[in-house]
């Protein structure tokens, strides 16, 4: 897994040769906040999954459950689950997860790569609700 917090760190991993779809996904979300700031780390951060990564490990990279939702914890196997991010996309290969952390605005982006070694469940609620709208209300 690649956590990026900074825009040094994001320059670093977009050099090192990555997946040119997703290199074309955070140069999209550069742009978009280059208008906001001028340091990313104090508006986003940015977390690659990786295929073996463990559920455990991303979700402490995001501070939160990935598998549930971040204010009542009801896990997304359980009727009763509404996700909490802000913005689900489905791209050709990668999933990108958007939440909003703050009132000032700053988020964590994820994508998570459409990968067999990845995590079943993750690659399942990815699929789930990509399918359905995917700018939800957040309710904490």
């Amino acid at each position: 897994m690649y956590v990026l917090r900074d825009a040094a760190a994001v320059r670093a991993f977009l050099s090192a040769g990555v997946d040119a779809e997703l290199k074309g996904l955070i140069d999209g979300q550069l742009e978009e906040l280059a208008e906001y700031t001028d340091e990313l780390g104090e508006l986003a951060a940015f977390i690659v999954v990786q295929p073996g990564d463990a559920i455990a490990q991303i979700d402490d990279a995001l501070g939160f459950g990935i598998l549930s939702n971040r204010f009542d914890a009801v896990p997304f196997d359980d009727p009763g689950f509404v996700p909490s991010w802000d913005s689900l996309a489905e791209h050709t290969g990668w999933f990108e997860l958007t939440y909003v952390l703050s009132d000032d605005g700053f988020g964590l982006v994820v994508y998570v790569p459409k990968a067999e070694a990845l995590a079943p469940e993750l690659l399942a609620m990815c699929s789930r609700y990509a399918a359905a709208d995917a700018h939800r209300e957040v309710k904490p």
